[in-house]
């Protein structure tokens, strides 16, 4: 076929990331013309650049990931696998949809959403679906899959990818794109950087022009006996506890502000004790909920360990002299990002001795504030690549005991905001409840990410999907099934001291 053929940039064509298909699902409120959102994403997949998206993956010569083209889309070879199921009930009344999650005036524990969105989100129930690239290579599918299920007062949108195409910003780009042209604004569209050439092509090379500095974390590197000693440790723990469950968290307003107030009153504290009689220093709502959510994983071990958070931080905006326009001028649809490490010792973490909520949520900012400057992410780069030439793609680090969590946090992206249907919206909104009444028409209520081949060595992980229209933040956590009654009972504990001091005048804390 004489397709027009792009390359699939360095950080981009992984082995990891190669496994790896992402279903991204949305919730709406509102009943959308799926025909409207099929023909907008249609036209943005036809722009200069955009065009690359609607691609199909092949491997070279030399094994590497390209993207072939069609010269002209067609029927038989479209730019995104479109298709519309039709339910003549509304979502409640659906066996599975019903059974989604939604907001809580308080905070709550939901279970299992990825089995459900599994179910709804792909087209034939998943039969045939793409697991991982290496099925796209194989066939002349399209890379991009979008499944819309219509109810009668409201839409589920299911949108399926390869990871080697883009990150969590990448596609919110894509997503506020795809809203533009559905509004008939696509003089706002911006411009596709990197189609064909790699952005980051000299980032850590010895084409680098930038004066390297050392990498904190390099100390911290994890060798080969401790990569023996934590497969050793993992594969006890998983014949001990095979089972890992999946619940998601809607942590409301009320009880963000319960925990910001108890973090801040931490910090205080150790201002007023220490030796600098100082403001306290600064922690955003963000580092307190994952400083929560460490402190959640921590006090849930049957046994007191260490552990090491790897915070996954995009970098677009961390590398201004590699990209200088704003998302808004210029779309850097790929995968661009870095990590930060905590590292807590047990006693910080899992002991009644364990570092407070505001205490470990400044060491979370202090991590990002020292590892995540432009000096630091470019020396980062420089020893992945060269662990990458020498066969190691994932570099890890810290204590081989402890526990890994990695937490991803998408607040940021503020895709519930940048995901705007409106423009498809049919009638007036029929559904009732859920913060029905305070989202925009078009705008979704809630959203979900999950990988369609499970990673059974994931046995701790922790995602931010984001904060909805009502204030509502939703986590998601991946935790070994035999932890989860502890972090139930804690939640509980946070649940009620929230109640307890929205009726009272003095604070109460949880005993977290």
């Amino acid at each position: 076929m004489n397709d027009d053929i792009y390359p699939v940039h360095y950080y981009d064509d992984d082995s990891m990331l190669r496994s790896i298909m992402v279903l991204w699902s949305f919730v709406f409120n509102d009943v959308l013309d799926a025909e409207k959102l099929h023909s907008s994403l249609r036209r943005l997949l036809e722009k200069e650049g955009w065009r690359k998206l609607g691609g199909r993956l092949r491997l070279n010569a030399k094994g590497k990931l390209e993207v072939h083209v069609p010269q002209v889309f067609t029927s038989e070879r479209p730019p995104v696998h479109f298709t519309h199921q039709v339910e003549n009930m509304t979502m409640d009344q659906h066996p599975v949809a019903r059974q989604l999650p939604r907001s809580t005036d308080q905070l709550s524990v939901q279970p299992t959403p990825t089995e459900l969105f599994l179910a709804l989100g792909l087209r034939r129930g998943g039969e045939g679906v793409p697991v991982t690239a290496y099925d796209l290579v194989n066939s002349d599918e399209p890379q991009l899959s979008v499944h819309v299920v219509s109810f009668l007062d409201a839409t589920l949108v299911g949108f399926l990818w390869p990871h080697t195409m883009m990150d969590g910003m990448g596609r919110t780009t894509l997503i506020k794109a795809w809203s533009l042209v559905l509004a008939g604004r696509e003089d706002e569209v911006p411009k596709f950087a990197g189609a064909r050439d790699d952005i980051m092509a000299t980032v850590g090379t010895e084409l680098d022009s930038t004066t390297p500095e050392p990498w904190m974390l390099k100390p911290q590197i994890m060798g080969r006996l401790g990569k023996i000693r934590m497969g050793g440790r993992l594969m006890w723990d998983v014949a001990r506890h095979p089972q890992t469950l999946e619940r998601v968290i809607c942590v409301p307003p009320a009880t963000q502000q319960f925990l910001y107030a108890q973090a801040l009153d931490d910090l205080q504290t150790r201002s007023a004790h220490g030796d600098n009689k100082t403001k306290p220093p600064f922690v955003s709502n963000s580092d307190v909920l994952a400083a929560w959510a460490v402190r959640l994983v921590g006090r849930s071990q049957s046994r007191p360990r260490p552990l090491t958070l790897c915070n996954i931080v995009e970098v677009r905006g961390r590398l201004p002299s590699v990209f200088p326009r704003p998302m808004t001028e210029e779309a850097y649809i790929q995968n661009a990002t870095a990590r930060t490490q905590v590292f807590l010792s047990a006693d910080e973490v899992t002991t009644r001795r364990s570092l407070s909520l505001g205490e470990t949520a400044l060491k979370v900012r202090q991590a990002v504030a020292e590892q995540a400057t432009e000096g630091q992410v470019r020396a980062q780069i420089r020893n992945q690549r060269r662990a990458r030439a020498a066969g190691e793609s994932f570099l890890l680090y810290g204590d081989p005991d402890a526990v890994m969590m990695f937490l991803t946090n998408q607040t940021k992206d503020g895709i519930f905001r940048n995901a705007d249907f409106g423009p498809a919206v049919v009638g007036d909104r029929r559904r009732v409840g859920g913060g029905s009444s305070i989202n925009p028409p078009g705008t979704p209520v809630y959203t979900h990410t999950c990988y369609l081949k499970p990673n059974w060595l994931t046995r701790c992980a922790v995602s931010f999907w984001g904060k909805d229209y009502e204030g509502n933040v939703w986590i998601q956590m991946v935790l070994s099934a035999d932890v989860w009654g502890k972090v139930v009972r804690i939640l509980e504990e946070t649940k009620e001291a929230v109640v307890s001091k929205q009726a009272e005048s003095e604070p109460v804390k949880a005993r977290l």
